[in-house]
């Protein structure tokens, strides 16, 4: 679920961007993101599309409805570094979308958007889950980067069936499951056995909020 008060500092409003094309670059900027994270063979992208749509969803999938989604990225500990930074090399050698700039650091963003104001978000976020990753450095992680519902479509369990999965993946090997909440769906994440790390509520600068939460593999919960 989008942030709206983060979202007015991310993106104000400038004479040379309509909010129109705001809302395109943004487009542009998540498709080029998703397209990046597909190439890698770590990440998981699972749909959910409507019971009577499935039949055709197995033959026209670019075209059928979809009305939740989830992102899942397996991260093995002992080959992170290495294949991060050959993903990162290989994905830097093809063309940006036209919505999309890169900032001073090399990181894409979309035109319009304050790359200070999203980098000093993004930073202190990935501070927090370096630290408390750190407890688990013999565990693979599963990150859970996105989980999304249609308006239309809420309050079905559709949303809780994505997250399962990665659930059942990550009992199923011993891995940990890291991810960064709004306060919508803090309910379902602990209703699955995640917990909110020390210090995981977050105030980001431009008044974003996001709970950071660890999800231990079920064979290490206590009896």
């Amino acid at each position: 679920m989008r942030d709206d008060l983060l979202d007015q500092h991310l993106f104000p409003v400038r004479p040379d961007f309509t909010a129109e094309q705001q809302a395109i670059n943004r487009r542009e900027w998540l498709e080029d993101l998703w397209h990046r994270q597909l190439s890698n063979p770590d990440t998981y992208m699972l749909k959910a599309v409507p019971t009577s749509l499935a039949p055709r969803a197995q033959n026209d999938a670019e075209n059928c409805e979809i009305i939740a989604f989830a992102c899942w990225v397996y991260d093995p500990r002992e080959a992170n570094e290495t294949a991060g930074e050959n993903h990162r090399a290989a994905s830097s050698d093809s063309k940006r979308a036209p919505g999309v700039v890169e900032d001073a650091l090399g990181v894409a963003v979309p035109k319009g958007m304050s790359s200070t104001l999203f980098r000093s978000c993004t930073t202190q976020l990935e501070a927090i889950k370096s630290a408390a990753l750190q407890r688990f450095q013999n565990c693979d992680v599963y990150h859970l980067t996105m989980l999304a519902t249609h308006p239309c479509h809420l309050r079905q369990g559709i949303a809780s069936r994505l997250f399962q999965w990665g659930i059942d993946r990550a009992d199923a090997e011993g891995a940990v499951i890291y991810l960064e909440a709004t306060d919508v769906g803090l309910g379902l994440y602990q209703g699955w056995g995640s917990e909110i790390i020390e210090s995981g509520r977050v105030e980001l600068e431009g008044g974003g909020k996001r709970v950071c939460m660890v999800r231990r593999p079920r064979e290490s919960w206590e009896i």
